[in-house]
């Protein structure tokens, strides 16, 4: 993610949430990967949830830009919740609209 100004933003603490990742790291004492009755294959849907919280200086964030299509290129959109004292943005992204306005 990329706070537009870049200056304006710090952040505080990030928390990512996915019964993928979480069924990778989990290992038997052999090192290797459980088979797990609910293990998602390849061309399934699967959910991540990311949780960022940023503390803004006096200047207002107009955008963040999500550059994880350039990283994940099988995903397919992002849903966006986000959360002011002012107001709220619920919006979906896709490689094509990957930057949400905060204004």
């Amino acid at each position: 993610l990329i706070v537009n100004p870049k200056e304006s933003c710090l952040i505080k603490s990030t928390e990512i949430e996915s019964v993928v990742i979480n069924s990778i790291s989990e290992k038997n004492d052999h090192g290797h990967k459980e088979r797990h009755e609910d293990e998602h294959h390849e061309d399934e849907h699967s959910d991540v949830n990311v949780h960022y919280v940023y503390q803004c200086s006096n200047a207002k964030p107009e955008s963040i830009d999500f550059m994880l299509f350039d990283h994940f290129h099988t995903l397919e959109e992002i849903e966006v919740q986000f959360v002011s004292d002012e107001f709220q943005v619920l919006s979906t992204l896709t490689p094509d609209k990957r930057t949400q306005s905060l204004k």
